[in-house]
């Protein structure tokens, strides 16, 4: 089985406050996250990575799910920080780690399953949807493979630079039969307004 992690450590300095509980259909943007986490049957543990001036907001709208929090005090450092974070959480003997984005609303549990299997069918070190012929988000690590170089990344690339440096490690799992707002972030109120319909 596989683990996630969610990460929503950070200042949210674009949107200039807590955009991951700024709601979406009616519910924050992390508590879907989660949840879409949460009821994936290829998923056996998920971690939430959160830090910043809105962790205690983030906190609050997770309530009542049963996630693992992770705080990440060294959130300054980058995405990595949080990456490393959440991974050295996560339970032993754990096959697959998929990171996903707390600003990702309308992704799916079956999305997150698919890719997943797609990952493991493929027997790929790294798998992510692809959409419109470009990578998205989320992505899928083998943590036999990656697990030692992912715990020495750092900056704010995250798990990039990986990608970055090894390119014929990735298989993409074709996504276009989704909507695009399943791989659709959001950084600012106007992408938030787009996303959310306001």
């Amino acid at each position: 089985m596989s683990g996630a992690v969610i990460l929503a450590a950070g200042e949210a300095r674009r949107a200039g406050g807590p955009k991951l509980v700024w709601p979406i259909e009616g519910r924050p943007s992390v508590r879907r996250v989660a949840e879409a986490a949460l009821g994936a049957a290829r998923v056996a543990e998920t971690l939430l990575v959160l830090g910043g001036p809105w962790e205690d907001l983030v906190r609050e709208a997770v309530g009542g799910l049963n996630l693992k929090i992770v705080p990440n005090p060294d959130y300054r450092l980058g995405q990595s920080a949080s990456l490393k974070r959440g991974l050295a959480e996560l339970a032993p003997g754990r096959r697959a780690l998929i990171f996903l984005l707390a600003d990702q609303p309308f992704i799916t549990s079956q999305i997150i399953d698919d890719l997943l299997e797609f990952q493991e069918k493929k027997r790929a070190s790294i798998a992510a949807p692809a959409y419109g012929g470009r990578r998205v988000n989320p992505v899928v690590f083998d943590l036999g493979r990656w697990r030692a170089e992912m715990m020495a990344l750092a900056g704010d690339s995250g798990a990039r630079s990986l990608l970055t440096a090894h390119p014929g490690e990735l298989a993409l799992w074709p996504a276009d039969a989704w909507p695009e707002k399943c791989f659709t972030d959001f950084d600012t109120p106007e992408e938030y307004e787009r996303l959310s319909g306001g």
